[in-house]
This record gives C-alpha cells, sequence and structure tokens, in this order.
C-alpha cells in the first residue's frame, strides 16, 4: 500500500509540474517575424552587338531603363551605380566604356552618356518619320510581326522626340492603311468609321481574328479538296478493279486487239518514213526519167516534151526578134537624119 502512495504521489507532483509549465507558457508572449526579400528580376548584360540590318540584339535605352529602375528600389550610392553598369555590360560595349577617361567611368551619369551616344538611336527623326510612313506588310508577313515592326518604328520616334505629336490615332491608320489583305483593309476603314476612338490594339485584335478566320476556312477548304481527290481516286481504283475482273474472260480478245493496232501503228510509221525519203528527192530528177511519148508541146505540138523544155521556142524568139530589131535600126536612123533648111 505504501508503494501505491507513493505512485500516487508522484502522478499528482506531475501533474502539478505539467500544469505549471503550460501556464508558463501561454502567459510568454512568442511572437514570430518573417522577412520577406522581393524578388529581383535578373538583368540582362548589354553587349551592343547588333544585326546585320544595324538594329541591336538590345536596346540601349531598355537596358537604362531597368537599371534606373533598380538604382530607385536599391538606394545604391554613385560608387555601387559604377560598379553595378560595367558588371552588366558586355562585349563592345564594355570595350567602348574602357576607350573614356578614368573620370567618365567613375560616374554613373556619363556612363549612361556615353552608352546612349554610342549604342542609341542612330537615325534622324526625319529618317525615323520616313521609315514609319514607308511601312507596309510585306509578303509571307503575318499581322502580328507587321504590327510589331510598325509599334517598334512608332516607339523609337515617341523615344527620339516625346513632345511630337504622333498619337495611338496615328500608329492606327498607319497600319489599316498598309495591310496587305484589301478586303481586310476594306473591313477596318469601315470600324475606323463606326468608331473614331477605337484604339490600335483594338484594331489590331479585329485584324487579327479576321486573319485566323481566314487561315481557318482555308484549311477547311483544302482539306475538303483532299477528301474529294481521296474520294475520286478510291472509286477509281474500285472501278478499275471490277472492269479487270469483269475482263478476265475477254483478255484474250483483248490481246488481239492490242497486236492489230500494234500492225497498224508499225504500217503507218513505214508509210510516214517513204513519204519523208520521198520528200527529200531533189525535183530535177524528174527530168533523168525517160520523157512520155503521149506528152505534145503546146509551142511546136510535138511529142516527147513539154513547152517548159521545147527546143524550138529559142529558135521561133530569134526570128521574132529580128524584126522588131531591124524596125528599131530604121527608126533611129530617120531621127538621126540632119534637119533640111
Amino acid at each position: 500500500m505504501a508503494e501505491v502512495q507513493e505512485l500516487k504521489s508522484l502522478v499528482e507532483k506531475l501533474q502539478t509540474e505539467l500544469g505549471n509549465l503550460s501556464k508558463n507558457k501561454d502567459e510568454e508572449q512568442v511572437t514570430k517575424q518573417f522577412v520577406v526579400y522581393k524578388q529581383e528580376r535578373r538583368l540582362k548584360k548589354f553587349s551592343g552587338k547588333s544585326y546585320n540590318d544595324g538594329n541591336y540584339y538590345q536596346k540601349v535605352e531598355e537596358f537604362l531603363s531597368e537599371v534606373n529602375a533598380i538604382f530607385e528600389a536599391r538606394k545604391m550610392t554613385a560608387g555601387e551605380q559604377v560598379e553595378f553598369i560595367v558588371s552588366h555590360l558586355d562585349g563592345p560595349a564594355r570595350e567602348e566604356i574602357r576607350l573614356h577617361p578614368r573620370e567618365d567611368q567613375n560616374n554613373p551619369k556619363k556612363l549612361t552618356e556615353i552608352l546612349k551616344k554610342e549604342f542609341g538611336e542612330k537615325h534622324s527623326l526625319p529618317e525615323l518619320f520616313k521609315m514609319f510612313y514607308n511601312r507596309k506588310q510585306k509578303d509571307q508577313e503575318s499581322l502580328r510581326e507587321y504590327s510589331h515592326a510598325l509599334a517598334a518604328l512608332f516607339e523609337r520616334i515617341r523615344q527620339k522626340s516625346p513632345a511630337d505629336s504622333l498619337t495611338d490615332a496615328t500608329l492606327r491608320d498607319q497600319f489599316v492603311d498598309n495591310v496587305k489583305d484589301s478586303l481586310l483593309r476594306k473591313e477596318l476603314k469601315k470600324l475606323i468609321r463606326g468608331n473614331s476612338h477605337i484604339s490600335f490594339l483594338e484594331i489590331r485584335e479585329e485584324a487579327l481574328k479576321w486573319s485566323e478566320e481566314e487561315v481557318t476556312q482555308t484549311a477547311s477548304r483544302q482539306c475538303k479538296v483532299q477528301e474529294l481527290r481521296t474520294n475520286l481516286y478510291s472509286d477509281n481504283d474500285v472501278k478499275s478493279c471490277e472492269v479487270i475482273s469483269a475482263s478476265g474472260s475477254g483478255f484474250k480478245e483483248l490481246k488481239e486487239t492490242i497486236s492489230r493496232q500494234q500492225k497498224m501503228i508499225e504500217d503507218l510509221v513505214k508509210t510516214v518514213q517513204t513519204l519523208k525519203e520521198q520528200k527529200r528527192t531533189p525535183f530535177r530528177a524528174w527530168d533523168k526519167r525517160k520523157p512520155f511519148k503521149n506528152i505534145e508541146c503546146f509551142n511546136c505540138r510535138e511529142l516527147g516534151h513539154i513547152a517548159k523544155n521545147c527546143p524550138n521556142k529559142s529558135q521561133e524568139q530569134e526570128r521574132s526578134s529580128k524584126p522588131q530589131q531591124e524596125q528599131n535600126k530604121s527608126s533611129g536612123s530617120s531621127n538621126t537624119s540632119p534637119p533640111q533648111h
């Protein structure tokens, strides 16, 4: 019994200690602090490399805009800004900075000016306007690609001259006026007449919907044509099989018919060759033949030759020409006699 009492007292003691511990824990105010770090987007290095057409892989204006946003967020000093800019330069851009004096390299504003001057917009404002208004949708160029190229030129003009009078309506009208599809161009202009406040993005969305519908309709038409061709070929195959099976009994007759046609073709070929050989024979070869006895000459009325080859023709011409020559001589002598006084 003594052991039982000891165990009971031990249990009560433990329960009391446990209650005290839980009470002390509730009284303590335990606060958890959460530290949230904003995940910054990784800045791509600026290299200054360009395509064959002169456009850069990355625009320096976009790079510097992101750099300035990071400067404002981190509250960097001038030295930290210089280190940050240089660490995010690569290739020709980094080499260009090294060519400048040390005091310029240690000045963040100078670094920004150097990058803008060397890798910024090279075209003048009139040149950019000309490029913008001459930009049309090219062959094999989608509407989406054309809209991106036109919007890029529009943005280059605005960066060159922010105070210019270019508006969203200018970009919208230029896009509509130079769409390659004449039917689409007509429909887009009709939308603008119905709603003059429609934006470039809205009119572009309508154009893309039209383009997708045209592609879908063209694809469905091609599928139908292919299906018709397949059905036609399958029907022809079935008919040819039926003809072959039906004419299996008359194959012998068909073979004989083909043989006769082949023989006729060979005879025609021989005839054509004979005619060609006769055509090559000179016409004068007829003169070597023996003249026909029954042919009568229309000139001398003799047999054995024709008037063209008449031997008596030349003699008669000489006889007829002599009196004419004597008459000409007598008339000539009378004309040359001296006049009488």
